[in-house]
C-alpha cells in the first residue's frame, strides 16, 4: 500500500520531488480504513452538533485543525443536505431491497425459481446499475447542470492539487 504513496528508502538521503497522483486519491476514497474511520468520526461528532454548520466545523477542527473557510462551509453544508436524496436512488433502492429480501428476510426463498428473470441476489447489482444509469441519463437531459462551484469540486477532486505531471498523460 505505501508503494503507491512512492515510499521513501529510509536506507537512502537524498531530496524528495512531491509526488501525487491520481491512484493515491482512489486508493484513500477505496480504502475500508479511510471509510471505517471517517464512519467512527462522524459518530463521535454528531451527537454534539445541532445544525449542519456545527458538524462541518467539528470536522474541519478535529481533521484539519483549523475552522472552514465560508467556502468550504457552504459547499460542505449543501452536500450534507443533499446527500440522503442521492443515497435514495431507485437502483440503490432496489437492489438493496431485492439483497435484503433474499438474504435475510426469506433466505428460503432464495432458490432461481424466485429470483427476478433468473438473477441471483449476488448478481442483481448489475440490474440496479443500469436502473441507477437510466434514472441519470433522464435527470440529466431534463435538468439544469450543476452550478460552477460543485462542478470545480468534483474536478479538484478528480485531478489533486499538486498532481502535476502525473495528471498530463
Amino acid at each position: 500500500m505505501l508503494a503507491l504513496f512512492d515510499l521513501a528508502n529510509p536506507n537512502e538521503c537524498y531530496e524528495r520531488r512531491e509526488s501525487v497522483i491520481p491512484q493515491q486519491s482512489l486508493a484513500l476514497l477505496n480504502s475500508a480504513l479511510a471509510l471505517d474511520l471517517s464512519r467512527l468520526l462522524a459518530r463521535k461528532l454528531t451527537p454534539e452538533a445541532k445544525a449542519p454548520e456545527d458538524f462541518v466545523a467539528a470536522v474541519f477542527e478535529w481533521v484539519l485543525s483549523r475552522q472552514p473557510s465560508k467556502e468550504e462551509m457552504a459547499a460542505s453544508v449543501k452536500f450534507l443536505q443533499t446527500q440522503p436524496a442521492r443515497l435514495a436512488k431507485p437502483g440503490i433502492a432496489f437492489t438493496g431491497a431485492y439483497i435484503i429480501y433474499f438474504k435475510f428476510v426469506n433466505p428460503d426463498a432464495n432458490t432461481n425459481e424466485n429470483w427476478w428473470f433468473g438473477v441471483s441476489p449476488e448478481g442483481i447489482g448489475t440490474v440496479g446499475m443500469l436502473l441507477n444509469f437510466a434514472v441519470s441519463l433522464l435527470v440529466s437531459r431534463y435538468t439544469a447542470p450543476p452550478p460552477d462551484e460543485v462542478q470545480e469540486l468534483v474536478e479538484s477532486i478528480r485531478v489533486p492539487r499538486g498532481a502535476g505531471e502525473a495528471s498530463e498523460h
